[in-house]
């Protein structure tokens, strides 16, 4: 195994002291199973539901990511009183302390229902509350935040636009991580850029960096100078920048780093951007240096992405990821490119 990916795997075989905070919007993934058919009396067509899943979804999926990555995670979040939030309590048993989750009589569990017919995704119904937190669920939210950040070693804020990541919530995650001294690493969502300045890194996808600049970038090239101009203007040391099979792009104010996607092939891309980010948080956590997070949370995703439904990564999935890409992908040359740029 190059020097490189060895290293990669001895952080992450000792990373069982690593304590990572999450706080954002928890979901519940719903996967139906379908099989097409027509009703002739109603004269529509008809699906049967032959099976239904369920998989944490949004932070839940990222908490779920660092745990399974050998992390301690806590996760710190809303879901409401009813059977949903009561599936997440249930999945989350294993990944967590779910006692640090507030239930909001007011609100409804965030579920996205996926329906398959013949093995192909047909419609996605999603049924949630979009509207902020009450000040009660909010002090909560911000008191727990308080107590939990000291011991940890980065916060990952995963903002879905669901109501829980209003803007006295961010700012009390950033302004506590700059005082302690803690990374804080935000995967964002919708058109206030403000409002995620001062983080030490932001991950959005190409469309969501888009909707955070009001461009219309298609390119890494493209992408260069609206990157660095972003990051000076929001204080940000880092922009991880996604793109489905083009990959991803680790930019600086000094430059940027292009990986490929480093996968042999898609099975499903939903929750990509959980595992990547909690990849990060890993890095960063266990001592990485920038360059080789980077390609911790892009083989994280790339792991992810080559599985079926939202999922989990262990240390074991990206070391046998490795095994199966390293021919195609990780050459001597191409590591030791990586190692040197940006270092």
């Amino acid at each position: 195994m190059n020097n490189k990916l060895a290293e990669i795997n001895k952080y992450l075989s000792s990373s069982n002291n690593t304590k990572v905070l999450v706080i954002g919007d928890i979901i519940l993934d719903e996967y139906v199973t379908c099989k097409a058919s027509y009703s002739k009396a109603e004269e529509i067509k008809k699906w049967k539901v032959e099976n239904n899943k369920f998989f944490l979804g949004g932070a839940a999926n990222v908490a779920s990511n660092i745990s399974s990555l050998g992390g301690e995670v806590f996760l710190l979040g809303v879901i409401g009183n009813d059977f949903e939030g009561d599936v997440i309590l249930e999945l989350l048993h294993q990944v967590c302390n779910t006692s640090l989750i507030l239930r909001d009589q007011e609100r409804r569990t965030t579920i996205k229902t996926r329906y398959y017919i013949d093995q192909s995704e047909t419609i996605r119904i999603d049924r949630e509350d979009e509207i902020p937190l009450n000040e009660s669920t909010k002090s909560g939210l911000i008191e727990q935040l308080k107590q939990l950040v000291v011991g940890v070693d980065c916060i990952i804020v995963s903002d879905y636009n669901k109501g829980v990541i209003e803007n006295k919530v961010i700012n009390e995650v950033l302004s506590l991580g700059k005082r302690l001294d803690k990374k804080v690493i935000v995967d964002p969502k919708g058109r206030a850029a403000n409002k995620y300045a001062g983080a030490t890194c932001i991950t959005p996808n190409l469309i969501e960096f888009n909707d955070l600049t009001g461009e219309s970038i298609t390119d890494w090239k493209q992408a260069i100078p609206i990157a660095t101009n972003f990051l000076k203007k929001f204080n940000i040391q880092y922009l991880l920048l996604t793109n489905s099979d083009l990959g991803s792009a680790l930019f600086t104010t000094m430059g940027f780093r292009h990986l490929p996607a480093l996968c042999n092939e898609v099975n499903s891309t939903i929750g990509a951007g959980d595992s990547l980010i909690a990849g990060l948080a890993m890095g960063f956590s266990i001592g990485l240096k920038d360059n080789d997070a980077f390609l911790l949370a892009n083989l994280t995703s790339s792991a992810a992405v080559s599985k079926p439904f939202t999922t989990s990564i262990t240390a074991n999935d990206i070391l046998n990821h490795i095994e199966q890409i390293k021919e195609a992908f990780l050459s001597e040359s191409f590591l030791n490119e990586l190692h040197s740029t940006m270092a």
